[in-house]
């Protein structure tokens, strides 16, 4: 698989191939499809290697990075992926990629409630889901549809236009296609009707697809699951209503008002209804009761309150009717072990005979995980499971099976009242056989042969008599259902017989059995207080051990052990001594100084020392030794920028100077204006024009001197580069490179070519941006100021749009956006 790699401007800048070892290479590859959400993902590594293209200055792996873009074709089909997150170390590179813009992922939808009925896109327009992610609808299943909806908090643009899709009961999927110069051709959201007995949605039906058990199919799971089963749904919504008062109160909205509402399953059986303000599924109920048993009790609904976003009677019931239907019988799920090269949504059949019956259902594809360069890994998740009715007549169904009982084996078993072996040929054991097919027994017309020592006899039993049994003999049974035999089985009978009387050996010892002897005294060699029952005031203790069981009272025969030592000194009271001195060696406590609180370090003085006087119970005491606890310390460098903050600065240098004024900011700037504009008119004596005057002029003049401060700091900056060599951290701080240099002093943080041709100054309340030494640019107190500037697309200003016609280049036009 190709992988193309390009630039921001999606230029094509390099190219990943595994099939040729002269570009470069990927592995560790997975693009995850999912359904429910209509992306997808891709992530790849690459090595880090040398090939032909590659310059002393750049290396072909650079153009891998966050501002990158990766697409690939697959089944005819372009993908292409925005670089979200670069993983590299010294050998590897690691991305993840999405196939959305920024737009959708990143950027927030308001909340937002429709005063009437709106189609689909009247919702994606009203809410900027499409105007400014260059995204437009293509395929639309439910044009005709239009609903009355409201969205309460922000969501992600993707997560609101998911959210609008889902309250229309469709589906959605993103196909994006590309020019042969690799620029966006469209890029197009296409909107299905949600799947159901009716509508495919997403993907197409596959039936020249099928996977079989044994042949493109590992296995099949099934679960069934009833632990979340309800029965009975309270659908509410919440609106709004105004009160006495004329405010706005939150009133709850039910179904209650709404007609009677019914629906019978295709036996013509009611299965659902609806009863005042509840919806109920009477069929769920009789197979599963909320209680043991119907008779436990009347109430057998299992019930659950649902709220619904939204105040209309018909919708909060529409959605309560697919909870409910959604919940009333046990959730069945299979998987699947296996994969198949199908897209995303496609409905395929699936076909196991491990089950009995037999199981026919057909699935639609909800995940892909594919690997091009492990195809091994390779999984396929299928969802909205089916099972599919046998539609065999009943003739051809009756025929079946009795092709089916008539090809289960007959077996026999065996039964007998006392077992298969004898001791000395004594005792007798009766033999009962069963005849079976499949796993019924069968009785009627069935009669039995027996064959024993080349004996034959015939009889629905057989008695093995112990004195015809020798060493080991088979019994053979044989079955007839009339006179054809049907089944054989064999059984072995044992005898055993008793052995000779062996040779007596020679007679053991007798055992003896050890006992543990205890004593205790008040001496270390138990001549004082010896006793083996007392050890009241007694220090040690004696132990012995022989096959006597009475304990010795010879005091010698034991080892003593002492068990209780004497008591210890505890501390009174301890006493800590301070002194700081300029003096590291050389200090005793007899020293001059010394106090009982911490004294303070300095520069001269930059040792602390500190010893003990510990007092015990017993009225005796203990100095220690004084040692050094604390030293003063010198005085460090100056800091300086790291690394790791320098190229914080650089991302919020360019966050900074590059930001585009966003909507919400054009809009606020434009309400400034006309503020402005307003007061100006309001004030139409000449004292008010005149102090406006002023202050215009007052803005102008300072901005000029801003202007040439900013120039000003600019050339001092660059005086400094000549101190830096002999100064350094005193004035300013220098990073060189090969073109560029960046360079830190008092008057703010400069990034600029060798050259001087332009240059980026980041001060304390200011950016700009210089040509040749001159500003050209510059935001300050929350404005941006630009000498001349080329716009190449669009420019807006409140709700006006000026932009090149797209028919004529030479031509601009005007559009009112709203």
């Amino acid at each position: 698989m190709l992988l193309t790699i390009h630039d921001a401007n999606l230029q094509k800048v390099a190219f990943i191939d595994n099939d040729k070892q002269s570009t470069l290479n990927y592995y560790d590859d997975t693009w995850t499809r999912n359904l429910e959400t209509g992306s997808s993902t891709f992530e790849f590594t690459v090595f880090k290697k040398a090939i032909k293209s590659d310059t002393a200055s750049h290396k072909t792996y650079n153009h891998l990075n966050e501002k990158a873009f990766v697409s690939f074709k697959h089944h005819g089909k372009s993908y292409v992926f925005s670089v979200m997150t670069v993983e590299e170390n010294e050998q590897t590179i690691k991305c993840y990629c999405e196939n959305l813009n920024l737009e959708l992922i990143n950027e927030y939808a308001n909340p937002y409630k429709a005063a009437k009925a709106m189609s689909f896109v009247e919702y994606c327009n009203a809410m900027d889901l499409l105007n400014f992610t260059h995204l437009s609808v293509g395929i639309n299943e439910i044009s005709d549809q239009k609903r009355t909806l409201e969205w309460e908090g922000q969501d992600t643009k993707l997560a609101r236009l998911l959210s609008l899709a889902t309250k229309f009961d469709a589906e959605i999927d993103f196909d994006t296609e590309l020019n042969s110069d690799s620029s966006i051709k469209s890029f197009k959201v296409n909107v299905y009707h949600e799947y159901d007995d009716k509508h495919q949605g997403v993907g197409r039906v596959r039936n020249d697809i099928q996977l079989t058990y044994g042949k493109n199919l590992k296995s099949i799971k099934r679960t069934v699951d009833k632990t979340g089963i309800y029965n009975a749904v309270r659908p509410t919504g919440k609106g709004k209503t105004k009160g006495t008062d004329g405010n706005e109160v939150e009133t709850i909205v039910t179904i209650g008002s709404l007609s009677a509402w019914s629906e019978n399953n295709a036996d013509g059986v009611r299965e659902f209804y609806q009863s005042g303000e509840m919806l109920y599924a009477p069929l769920s109920m009789q197979m599963y009761p909320s209680t043991f048993t119907s008779g436990t009790q009347s109430d057998q609904w299992i019930r659950k309150d649902i709220e619904v976003e939204s105040d209309n009677p018909t919708v909060i019931r529409s959605a309560a009717i697919r909870n409910l239907k959604k919940n009333a019988y046990p959730a069945l799920t299979y998987e699947v072990d296996g994969f198949i090269d199908v897209e995303i949504g496609d409905t395929i059949r699936i076909y196991d005979d491990g089950f009995n019956p037999i199981l026919l259902i057909k699935a639609r594809v909800s995940d892909q995980k594919i690997s091009f360069t492990n195809p091994n890994s390779n999984k396929t998740t299928f969802a909205n499971f089916k099972a599919l009715e046998n539609n065999l007549s009943s003739g051809i169904q009756s025929a079946f099976e009795r092709l089916f009982e008539a090809a289960k084996p007959y077996t026999i078993k065996l039964a007998t009242d006392n077992g298969v072996i004898f001791k000395n040929q004594i005792g007798q054991s009766l033999v009962t056989p069963t005849l079976y097919k499949g796993g019924k027994p069968i009785v009627a017309g069935v009669t039995w042969r027996w064959s024993l020592n080349e004996e034959v006899t015939t009889g629905m039993t057989y008695l093995v008599k112990g004195s015809s049994v020798t060493d080991t003999v088979t019994l053979t049974v044989v079955a007839y259902i009339g006179n054809d035999e049907v089944a054989v089985d064999e059984i072995s009978f044992v005898n055993v017989v008793d052995g000779k009387l062996g040779t007596p050996g020679t007679p053991g010892r007798d055992g003896l059995t050890p006992y543990l002897h205890i004593a205790y005294s008040a001496s270390n060699n138990g001549s004082q207080g010896f006793s083996t029952t007392d050890s009241t005031n007694k220090t040690y203790i004696g132990t012995y051990t022989d096959y006597t069981q009475s304990d010795s009272q010879d005091y010698r025969v034991y080892k003593w052990t002492l068990i209780k030592g004497s008591d210890g000194n505890g501390i009174a009271n301890v006493t800590n001594y301070y002194l700081a001195t300029v003096a590291s060696t050389g200090i005793t406590e007899n020293s001059s100084g010394w106090t009982t609180t911490p004294q303070s370090m300095t520069e001269e003085k930059r040792y602390l020392w500190n010893y003990r006087v510990e007092l015990y119970t017993n009225g005796t005491s203990k100095t220690t030794a004084p040692v050094i606890i604390g030293v003063h310390g010198s005085k460090g460098d100056k800091g300086g920028f790291s690394e790791e903050q320098l190229d914080e600065v650089n991302k919020k240098i360019d966050s900074k100077a590059d930001q585009v004024l966003t909507q919400e900011q054009l809009n606020a700037l434009n309400e400034k204006a006309q503020l402005l504009d307003a007061e100006m008119k309001a004030k139409a004596s000449m004292e008010a024009f005149s102090e406006l005057e002023k202050a215009y002029n007052a803005f102008v003049e300072n901005n000029a001197k801003d202007t040439a401060k900013s120039e000003k700091d600019l050339i001092e900056a660059g005086r400094r580069i000549e101190l830096l060599t002999t100064q350094f951290g005193g004035l300013a701080e220098l990073k060189t490179f090969i073109d560029t240099y960046m360079k830190s002093t008092n008057e703010g943080l400069i990034i600029g070519k060798n050259d001087a041709s332009s240059t980026i100054k980041v001060s304390s309340d200011r950016i700009s941006m210089f040509s040749a030494g001159r500003e050209v640019m510059y935001i300050s107190q929350g404005v941006i100021h630009i000498d001349n500037g080329i716009f190449t697309a669009s420019v807006q200003i409140g709700k006006f749009r000026t932009e090149q016609y797209h028919l004529n280049a030479d031509m601009n036009v005007i559009r009112y956006v709203g």
